[in-house]
């Protein structure tokens, strides 16, 4: 008989700390109640197999070893192009745990990330994909969950190498410890290492996340940031640390509880991504974000966009609630989607299902905890 196991992970919205967070400075990670899953059932039938609805793939078969997975027919160019940090998960899981591996099925669902009409989100579904999926399989390999921090170390490293070293992995690190956390990029003798410290927003703050209709590729973006830094070190290097000021600056007002800071610092941030996109030739704040923060201003909030940029999400920021209904409605009214965000404090969560026994939590905390989880616990970051 067959056993399964379920994991799920949350998807983010990042706040404050776009393309500075490459550089060291503070990001504002948010974790939302939008969660990946990835379900894992062992089988008889002599090779693994994936289905993944959303991107119309079903009963995808592959034999995985220590080399990775092969898929049998190969992926089309669009087809691995989608799978591209998904077939990271797996080349690791290979290498790592393939001799301890039960041949099983593997099914994700992102659902919750997609638009009414079909249209991705913005809101990190590659990584909580990836964080899910990696989580299922290694509870299904070892025979118990791993913790979150285990999780984050491992499939940070996994991102980041599936974007070919650009991406900051600050969405993988909400996927994995959920809630609101204070993000950074450390170098280390392995490299760079992300430090996470757990916090808190004011009481006040209402952030309303509006979609402009449009999709962006992060990898391209920053790509092209990037290049501003070969092509003129020093008005990139000033960007930066004007973008990195202001990071810190919203990092610390809402450690102190402060929306009028937060609110300043949005505002500020916004600002100063349209300089860095006029300076890099990057459209970061598109004519799709300038629609958005038009109405967002009438409505008397503060806009800016959340992610790279280009498209995908923006993000309202007010201290008033009938600010924020102005919002929505103004949002509505131009056939945009507007959606209320608040945490979610639940990170990546494994639940397991044997056939001598009813389904039960697996808790974590149960599995011995890494750097990440005992920071969680006290509120200290840990590099």
């Amino acid at each position: 008989m067959s056993s399964s196991i379920v994991a799920s992970a949350p998807g983010k919205v990042v706040l404050l700390g776009e393309y500075a967070v490459l550089n060291g400075a503070p990001a504002l990670v948010m974790a939302v109640g939008r969660r990946a899953i990835a379900t894992v059932r062992t089988t008889d039938r002599g090779c693994f197999s994936l289905d993944a609805p959303d991107l119309a793939l079903r009963g995808r078969r592959l034999f995985l070893d220590e080399d990775g997975p092969r898929w049998d027919p190969p992926l089309d160019p669009s087809a691995a192009s989608a799978l591209r940090v998904l077939n990271a998960v797996l080349e690791d899981i290979g290498r790592q745990v393939r001799d301890e591996l039960p041949v099983c099925a593997i099914e994700t669902d992102t659902r919750e990330f997609m638009s009414p009409v079909g249209s991705k989100l913005g809101l990190g579904a590659s990584a909580a994909v990836a964080v899910a999926t990696w989580a299922a399989l290694r509870s299904l390999a070892d025979r118990h969950p791993p913790t979150p921090g285990t999780v984050l170390e491992a499939v940070s490293e996994i991102h980041r190498r599936a974007q070919d070293g650009v991406g900051s992995g600050v969405d993988v690190a909400a996927a994995c410890l959920g809630g609101v956390l204070e993000y950074r990029l450390q170098r280390g003798e392995q490299g760079l290492a992300p430090t996470c410290r757990p916090t808190v927003l004011p009481e006040r703050l209402r952030i309303v996340a509006i979609h402009t209709g449009t999709a962006a590729s992060t990898p391209q973006l920053v790509g092209r940031v990037l290049a501003l830094a070969r092509r003129d070190a020093g008005e990139y290097r000033d960007l930066m640390e004007c973008l990195a000021a202001c990071a810190r600056d919203g990092c610390t007002a809402v450690a102190n509880g402060n929306v009028v800071g937060v609110l300043a610092a949005a505002r500020t941030y916004g600002r100063l991504m349209a300089e860095l996109g006029h300076a890099s030739g990057t459209d970061i704040v598109s004519a799709a974000h300038r629609r958005v923060r038009t109405l967002v201003e009438r409505a008397g909030a503060v806009y800016k966009p959340s992610g790279a940029g280009s498209g995908d999400l923006g993000l309202a920021f007010t201290a008033d609630e009938l600010v924020a209904a102005r919002v929505r409605v103004a949002a509505a009214a131009e056939g945009l989607l507007a959606m209320d965000l608040a945490p979610d404090p639940r990170g990546v969560e494994v639940e397991r299902s044997d056939p001598s026994s009813a389904r039960v939590a697996e808790e974590a905390s149960n599995s011995r905890p890494s750097a990440f989880d005992r920071e969680k616990d006290s509120g200290e970051p840990t590099s």
